[in-house]
């Protein structure tokens, strides 16, 4: 079955000089926590898109922004060089590459402080395939607070939170709520004319920890149109294996109704994925492990590729 994944911080380990056309070696002193995603695994885990996360310095600087320019560099340079991936940017793009037998790659920027209260730069990396901004990375910033790392405080949208909202819209970026406080996630939803994401986390109503978003926040993305994507770091899900997965994306469904859940990996992000679920070419354990559960085909459909799909069209 097709896959959609809304986040991997593959960027960063292409930076560093990952060769992402070979099976992946992953690197003792990160064994397990990286290199996760490389072409051969893409293709056996059938995804056919992938959100690369790009990432930066948890402050605002040039040297953030800089961060970003040097990933987005060496997404471009691996792209060039591939013929099994291609930039998308819309739901469109996506039917066609998977047509052509080839992954999808749309990029998010995580944290508003890379832009540096400049919102000129997402302008340009939008026209370089930046689909959705996260707006906090454990770093407090002009628009937002996160819900936990420095400066976390709960002191919703700000003034110019609501300019980087409207700005991002016109633009056709997806805002995506992942790691924000809970004020200024209600904020963007009560704001947004356009659906909303929260690109990788896990939910408060399996297991209650600060990185999860609990039943009312489901149900204000859901109602905005938007997806959660669920990840696969067992740290956050509060046990192992595919089945925990699975008992989170099942109690998005329940809350937030069949349209609202999705994936969302969160491999190469320093985080051990579930067991059963160690790189890319394992989503497919997820698709059985949903059925395994009961979950009726469309529901699995739309958890593995549609929902986000929609969003993404939109």
């Amino acid at each position: 079955m097709h896959i959609i994944d809304l986040h991997a911080d593959t960027p960063m380990m292409l930076r560093l000089g990952r060769d992402i056309s070979t099976p992946h070696r992953r690197l003792p002193a990160f064994a397990n926590y990286c290199s996760h995603v490389d072409v051969p695994a893409l293709k056996k885990g059938e995804v056919i898109a992938q959100g690369w996360g790009l990432w930066s310095l948890p402050f605002e600087s040039a040297r953030s922004s800089g961060m970003i320019e040097k990933q987005m560099s060496a997404v471009e340079k691996a792209l060039e060089s591939s013929e099994d991936l291609v930039m998308v940017r819309t739901g469109r793009d996506i039917r066609r590459a998977a047509d052509n037998n080839q992954t999808g790659i749309f990029l998010g920027l995580e944290g508003a402080h890379c832009l540096d209260k400049d919102t000129a730069k997402l302008a340009g990396w939008a026209r370089r395939g930046v689909r959705y901004i996260t707006l906090a990375h454990f770093v407090d910033n002009y628009a937002v607070s996160p819900s936990y790392g420095r400066g976390a405080c709960a002191k919703g949208l700000t003034n110019e939170g609501h300019d980087l909202l409207d700005e991002a819209e016109r633009l056709g970026v997806l805002i995506d709520l992942a790691h924000v406080e809970k004020n200024a996630f209600m904020d963007v939803c009560s704001k947004s004319t356009k659906p909303v994401i929260v690109s990788h986390t896990g939910v408060r109503g399996v297991h209650d920890h600060w990185r999860n978003i609990d039943d009312e926040q489901i149900r204000a993305v859901a109602d905005t149109g938007g997806v959660v994507g669920i990840m696969f770091a067992p740290r956050f899900l509060g046990s192992d294996g595919t089945e925990a997965v699975v008992k989170h994306i099942l109690h998005v469904s329940d809350v937030g109704g069949t349209q609202a859940t999705c994936i969302g990996s969160d491999f190469d992000g320093m985080v051990k994925p579930a067991r059963d679920l160690a790189d890319a070419a394992c989503f497919q354990a997820l698709v059985k492990a949903l059925d395994t559960a009961g979950a009726a085909v469309d529901l699995i459909e739309a958890v593995a590729r549609l929902n986000a799909l929609r969003v993404l069209d939109e």
